[in-house]
């Protein structure tokens, strides 16, 4: 198998992971109930899964690829993925923050809610924006 078979098969994994990452932070996000986030053990594994829903997207996720492969996988291709993906968690943020405030104007939600509910929304932008970008590309 040559590096640019390995370097497809990677993409194409590496893809399927933000997809089902940014499921994980969905599940999460509709799972834990207000009330628990205020506990350790539900709060450390939110911050965990966001490290590493955040550590899929940076070119070191790759660390224990072949330095070959590796090469591939991080093209000006991806790059340029990685970038656009970024660019839609952006207004992601943007979007859900203002609705947010919106809406709260009088619920009063805690703030660790919000901030959940923003960096689960922006980082799944991301996630998806890049999957998608990736599996189109090796199409």
């Amino acid at each position: 198998m040559s590096n640019v078979q390995r370097a497809d098969a990677k993409g194409i994994q590496r893809a399927i992971i933000c997809y089902m990452m940014a499921g994980v932070l969905l599940l999460q996000a509709i799972v834990i109930r207000p009330d628990q986030i205020g506990s350790l053990g539900r709060s450390s594994m939110w911050v965990a899964t966001i490290l590493m829903a955040g550590l899929c997207l940076t070119p070191f996720a790759g660390w224990a690829v072949p330095r070959g492969v590796r090469r591939l996988l991080n093209d000006e291709g991806t790059r340029q993925h990685r970038m656009i993906a970024m660019t839609a968690a952006f207004w992601a943020t943007l979007l859900s923050a203002s609705v947010i405030t919106l809406l709260n104007a009088g619920a009063n939600l805690p703030v660790m809610q919000i901030v959940r509910l923003i960096v689960t929304a922006s980082l799944g932008a991301a996630l998806v924006t890049f999957a998608t970008l990736e599996l189109r590309a090796g199409r």
